[in-house]
């Protein structure tokens, strides 16, 4: 059984990155809650001051399923475009955890 991370980048709009910040933060904590996640990490680029990075890593693929499935991630993915204008996911296979 391979571990599954999501790396899911969004864009900001202008002006909207702390509102962003403060949506994920509640959604991050239920999220650590949830059976199978390993990590669930909310980071802010350096780089890019409206660029919201979220890094997430489960067990399996049951636990991205469950994840995925939550009406809680639906609500938040509803009231994303008001503050985001753009957003990409990317489901990887873990190939080397370093021994997590």
């Amino acid at each position: 059984m391979s571990k599954v991370a999501l790396v899911v980048e969004f864009t900001a709009h202008e002006g909207k990155r702390d509102e962003v910040l403060a949506l994920l933060a509640p959604h991050a904590a239920a999220s650590r809650e949830e059976p199978g996640t390993l990590r669930f990490d909310v980071l802010r680029s350096r780089e890019e001051p409206n660029r919201v990075v979220l890094y997430e890593l489960y067990e399996s693929e049951e636990a991205y399923a469950f994840h995925a499935g939550t009406e809680r991630l639906a609500a938040l993915k509803a009231k994303a475009p008001e503050l985001v204008e753009s957003r990409r996911g990317i489901l990887c296979d873990m190939h080397d955890d370093g021994g997590l």
